[in-house]
């Protein structure tokens, strides 16, 4: 098996399954009606080199072509400050990513040239109102530890950089309450 990361059918059509879970299961819990689903108001997730999100975002693109879905959600890159080879680019309004040198203690996270996974990624976001941040280390392992004081879960950092995001997103309003 050769895995081409980005470029790879199988991964993107893989992870796409996790849109349709998600809206499907948003559907039942908010009791939908006439077999449609709910897609979510965010999508945030913790990313190194982008191809999780390339697949959700395909799941939430074809399920909106579909008409079981009627708005896409915004997209949260979320990435440790140690690698943030999208979210600075982002920040910065640039239309390409450069490689850059990963430092960075969480090894998931740390894929330093994003290639064209930026591109598809960043113009999602500009089509949304998405956004591509990062957070700290410090940050997502404070977040681990609330996690498993407060809901006895261990997670793995890279979720934790997730979780630290979504709380940095609602900090800065970015993320609203009622979303």
């Amino acid at each position: 098996y050769l895995d081409t990361g980005a470029k790879g059918i199988t991964g993107r059509e893989g992870l796409k399954t996790i849109a349709f879970e998600v809206c499907e299961q948003l559907g039942i819990l908010e009791g939908a009606t006439h077999n449609k689903w709910i897609a979510p108001d965010w999508y945030i997730q913790a990313v190194s080199g982008g191809i999780g999100p390339l697949g959700v975002i395909k799941g939430f693109r074809e399920l909106k072509q579909m008409g079981l879905i009627t708005t896409l959600p915004k997209l949260a890159v979320v990435q440790v400050s140690g690698c943030p080879a999208m979210s600075h680019p982002f920040q910065q309004g640039k239309e390409r990513a450069d490689k850059i040198l990963a430092h960075t203690s969480i090894a998931n996270l740390s894929t330093g040239d994003p290639g064209m996974a930026y591109e598809i990624l960043r113009e999602y976001c500009l089509e949304t109102g998405g956004t591509m941040i990062d957070v700290s280390e410090e940050d997502a392992a404070k977040m681990q530890r609330h996690i498993a004081q407060t809901e006895g879960i261990s997670m793995e950092p890279a979720a934790s950089v997730a979780f630290a995001g979504f709380v940095k997103l609602m900090k800065t309003s970015i993320v609203k309450s009622d979303e």
